[in-house]
C-alpha cells in the first residue's frame, strides 16, 4: 500500500459491492471480469509510480492509478493505466482519467477483460470493428451466463449511478489523451510523460539496444532538473536496461531516495529481483 495515498472511495465501495454479490453466487471477477485487489504483482513493466488494484486474470494485464511519482494531489483523479506484460514493446495505455470514468468505460463494454483489449486499437475505425465484435461474441454466450452478467451489470450500475460512455474511441484517443498531454512536461518512450513545472528539461536518451553509460548518467542526473530524471527512469524501466546492470541499478536506487520516493523505491527493489 501506498504510504501516502489511500484508495479511491468508489474503489472500496465496489470492493464492498463484490462481496455481496459472492453472497449471491455472483463476482465482479466471473461476471464483470475485474479482480479487485491491492496486492496485484508490480511487474518489471509497471511503472513505479502506479497503484496496482486490479487485473483481468489473464497474461498478467492489471489496472493501475498513476500517481506521477506522488505529485497527484487527489487519488481519485488518478489516470488509470493499463499494463499488459506480455505486449514487449508496448505495454502501457492510459484508457480513463480516473477510477470513476474507468468503471464507466467498463460498464459501457460489458466488462474490463474488452476495456484491455482497447490497448491494440487506435483509429475509430478499428474501435468501431473491436466493438462489433465484442457485441456478436456477447450475444454467442449462453443464457445463463447472460442472465448473471446482465444481473451484475444492473447492479453497478444502480449502486454507482454508471454513465455509459457514448464514443470509446473519442473518450480514451481524444479527451483522455488531450487531457494528459495538457499535463506532462517530457514524453517518456511508455507513453505515459512526466509532469510537473514547465522549464529547461534535456532528456537522456535510452534505446533498446544499446547499453547506458553509467559515467554519463551520473554526470546527467548530477545537473538536470527533477522531471529529467524521472523521464530517464521512465525510459530505463520501459527497456529493462537496468535489470543487467547491477551499478546502474543502485545509482537509481540512490536517485529515487534522494527524491523521498519510498513507494518507488519499493517497487525498484521488488521487480529488480522479480
Amino acid at each position: 500500500m501506498h504510504p501516502n495515498y489511500k484508495m479511491p472511495k468508489l474503489y472500496n465501495q465496489l470492493k464492498t459491492l463484490d462481496k455481496k454479490l459472492q453472497k449471491e453466487g455472483y463476482s465482479l471477477f466471473d461476471q464483470f471480469g475485474l479482480l479487485l485487489s491491492e496486492d496485484v504483482t508490480h511487474y518489471q513493466v509497471t511503472p513505479l509510480d502506479v497503484i496496482p488494484f486490479g487485473s483481468i486474470g489473464v497474461d498478467g494485464i492489471h489496472y493501475g492509478l498513476l500517481t506521477d511519482f506522488g505529485k497527484i494531489q487527489d487519488i481519485e483523479e488518478a489516470f488509470i493505466v493499463l499494463i499488459a506484460p506480455m505486449d514487449f514493446g508496448d505495454q502501457h495505455k492510459i484508457v480513463a482519467r480516473n477510477f470513476r470514468e474507468f468503471l464507466n468505460l467498463a460498464w459501457t463494454t460489458g466488462n474490463a477483460i474488452d476495456v484491455a483489449n482497447f490497448k491494440l486499437v487506435k483509429t475509430e475505425e478499428d474501435y468501431a470493428r473491436m466493438l462489433s465484435d465484442f457485441k456478436k461474441s456477447h450475444k454467442e454466450m449462453d443464457d445463463d451466463y447472460k442472465r448473471e452478467t446482465s444481473h451484475v451489470l444492473k447492479r453497478i450500475r444502480e449502486e454507482f449511478d454508471v454513465k455509459p460512455i457514448e464514443s470509446i474511441y473519442e473518450y480514451i484517443e481524444i479527451e483522455v489523451k488531450a487531457a494528459r498531454e495538457k499535463q506532462i512536461v517530457m514524453s517518456t518512450l511508455d507513453g505515459l510523460g512526466v509532469v510537473g513545472e514547465e522549464g529547461v528539461h534535456t532528456k537522456f536518451e535510452v534505446k533498446e539496444d544499446e547499453d547506458v553509460d553509467v559515467e554519463l548518467l551520473k554526470a546527467f542526473l548530477a545537473t538536470s532538473s527533477k522531471e529529467s530524471k524521472l523521464a530517464f527512469i521512465r525510459d530505463v524501466q520501459f527497456t529493462n536496461h537496468h535489470l543487467d546492470d547491477r551499478e546502474m541499478m543502485q545509482v537509481i536506487r540512490n536517485e529515487l531516495e534522494k527524491q523521498g520516493l519510498r513507494y518507488e523505491r519499493k517497487a525498484f527493489d521488488f521487480i529488480k529481483s522479480f
